[in-house]
């Protein structure tokens, strides 16, 4: 008895990074951590952004205010002082 042997073909697809991963040198794409995130898909390795001093970061890209700062967007990074504290409370609505 003989068996033949055929190429096998194999088909994959590889995505590429999302908001809040960087891409490592290695090629993989890895979640931002707690203190750390990231705002752009990466196409070259970069690494995840630390966290600014006036903001909390929860990871991946959830960037929040700390109480007493705003921010213009979500996706500012520039965090400024608030002029009226009483309504700068930080976090996010969905997210305290």
């Amino acid at each position: 008895m003989s068996f033949a042997s055929a190429p096998v073909k194999i088909n994959t697809t590889v995505r590429n990074c999302v908001l809040g991963e960087e891409l490592t040198v290695d090629g993989r794409c890895v979640a931002c951590q707690e203190g750390w995130y990231q705002f752009e898909n990466p196409e070259k390795p970069v690494p995840c952004k630390k966290c600014p001093t006036d903001a909390e970061c929860k990871g991946k890209m959830k960037v929040y205010p700390k109480p007493g700062n705003w921010r213009s967007s979500n996706t500012s990074e520039i965090f400024m002082t608030c002029p009226n504290d009483e309504v700068c409370l930080g976090g996010d609505a969905d997210h305290p």
